[in-house]
């Protein structure tokens, strides 16, 4: 009894200290988008439209995943991680993401003078493929520790990681952009 106590112990540390290295420093890149000393065409501070555009193409991605998927998902994407996610919701998730890069990208314009057509529409693909791999990656998490959310911030949504498990992926991807794009 004495050494599955002891694993049971080192599972739980592991546990914690994943859901901290998951959750903490993945979460710390949108703070450093904030910091980034990017500029609009004006020479003003542009780092929040640039979080404004990470949001709006990450939250897309999201919502195309689920009206699609919800509206003509039949194939399942990998039933064993996530049974309700499909690949119609997939192909979804990637043209809401697209899109919503060129919109935002073009709402905010000349505050975003990084971004041009060509880098809105590959960043945009590019943050959707990301996004789905956060999502399936909170999935994995939640089916080894045995629970259906991560809480219930809200109805039908799930707990607070379900909420920003995609943008806690896809900031990384979006500051590294910004490192090499400024």
């Amino acid at each position: 009894s004495k050494p599955l106590e002891g694993f049971r112990s080192l599972d739980e540390i592991a546990a914690t200290l994943l859901g901290f290295v998951y959750c903490v420093l993945l979460f710390c890149f949108i703070p450093k988008i904030f910091l980034l000393p990017v500029t609009t065409a004006d020479g003003l501070p542009a780092a929040s439209f640039y979080l404004i555009h990470l949001v709006a193409v990450t939250k897309m991605t999201d919502t195309g995943a689920y009206l699609v998927g919800s509206a003509i998902g039949k194939q399942k994407l990998v039933p064993h991680v996530s049974p309700g996610k499909t690949w119609q919701g997939f192909w979804g998730s990637l043209v809401f993401a697209v899109g919503g890069s060129y919109a935002a990208w073009w709402l905010l314009g000349d505050r975003v003078p990084l971004l041009d057509g060509v880098s809105a529409g590959i960043l945009g693909l590019v943050l959707a493929l990301v996004a789905v791999l956060g999502d399936l990656a909170e999935s994995i998490m939640k089916r080894s520790l045995a629970v259906k959310d991560s809480g219930h911030v809200m109805p039908g949504i799930g707990g607070f990681l379900d909420l920003i498990d995609s943008i806690i992926f896809t900031a990384p991807v979006y500051y590294f952009f910004l490192r090499l794009a400024a």
